[in-house]
């Protein structure tokens, strides 16, 4: 994939967000924050907190494979999960906005092949403003990737987003636990050919039925 081809919008559309800067939020009277990490040699992962008149969610998405390696972006699989935010949350995060905004206008670009860099994006008032940098450059784009991951680890529940909120919180330098995952084998599927009577047919599926069930012929 080409760097023209990788950026926030890329990444938010393969892991099932509509785009970066989404256009059903314009116009409205609900609050944004998006911040669209992209780390060197780990899955993506996208954290988004909406304030609404509803309260203050908190959102993260994390792709299952990086996606910057990919020849061309498209879907790949992601794990989701999201929560509440107590009310000063979102004042928080706008105020580590806008200084990592400020300091994003001074660097210079450059492409960096190692570390991790962030896309984000703030709505307020349809106001949107956006930004792109790399957090060994952008010291406050730094504090703002850290204690949004921090957040959002704390609230989320499913251990691969979690872990995967780990990985991008160590590129910050900022240590948190990782879970363990289980996979599950999925149970194998037996097709089953009765042969004989009708009312016999009939008898022995009923009896297969209620083993499957655990003897219990009411579950389905």
């Amino acid at each position: 994939m080409t760097l023209e081809d990788y950026n926030a919008d890329a990444i938010c559309r393969s892991v099932g967000l509509n785009q970066f800067v989404d256009d059903t939020w314009t116009g409205t009277e609900t609050a944004v924050i998006r911040v669209v990490y992209q780390p060197s040699f780990n899955p993506e992962v996208v954290i988004t907190i909406t304030k609404g008149n509803s309260g203050i969610l908190l959102s993260a998405v994390a792709a299952s494979i990086q996606i910057w390696p990919l020849e061309r972006p498209q879907p790949v699989k992601f794990f989701m999960d999201a929560g509440n935010l107590a009310e000063p949350a979102f004042q928080k995060f706008a105020q580590l906005f806008e200084p990592a905004l400020e300091k994003s206008k001074e660097s210079l670009k450059h492409a960096y092949l190692d570390g991790m860099s962030i896309e984000a994006c703030s709505l307020k008032a349809s106001r949107v403003d956006k930004f792109r940098a790399h957090i060994r450059v952008n010291a406050e784009a730094g504090k703002l990737a850290t204690e949004l991951a921090k957040s959002a680890w704390e609230i989320c529940t499913k251990p691969e987003v979690k872990n995967a909120l780990s990985v991008v919180a160590a590129y910050a330098g900022l240590k948190l636990p990782k879970l363990e995952v289980c996979d599950l084998p999925a149970k194998p599927r037996l097709e089953i050919v009765v042969l004989g009577a009708s009312h016999d047919n009939q008898v022995l599926l009923s009896a297969i039925e209620k083993l499957a069930n655990g003897g219990d012929s009411s579950r389905k």
